[in-house]
């Protein structure tokens, strides 16, 4: 399954996201576009996903926060990989290891 983040939860509203998912055939199944409230959202990717560990800066709570990584993440929400989205290679790694997961 593939969860995103929205990172402007004050305009992503459930209805846009749906409105989103709908256009481009997101299977809501397979794709969860998520968003709530905006400071428990940034906190969560600071705090369990990393998203600023590549910056080199300390950023405050009010900053806006956007990353390219791409985190597979266990059956027990164990971290076992972040990849860059951006990147073709790194996106074949995750795959690849997506089925080492499935298929041990």
């Amino acid at each position: 399954m593939l969860m995103s983040y929205s990172v402007t939860p004050e305009t992503d509203q459930p209805d846009k996201l749906l409105q989103y998912a709908n256009t481009y055939g997101i299977n809501s199944k397979r794709w969860w576009l998520l968003t709530g409230n905006r400071d428990s959202i940034y906190q969560l990717a600071r705090r369990d996903y990393f998203a600023d560990e590549d910056m080199g800066m300390q950023k405050t709570s009010k900053d806006f926060l956007h990353t390219e990584n791409l985190l597979l993440i266990d059956q027990d929400r164990a971290i076992r990989g972040i990849y860059k989205g951006t990147s073709a290679a790194e996106v074949d790694l995750l795959m690849k290891d997506i089925r080492k997961l499935l298929y041990p």
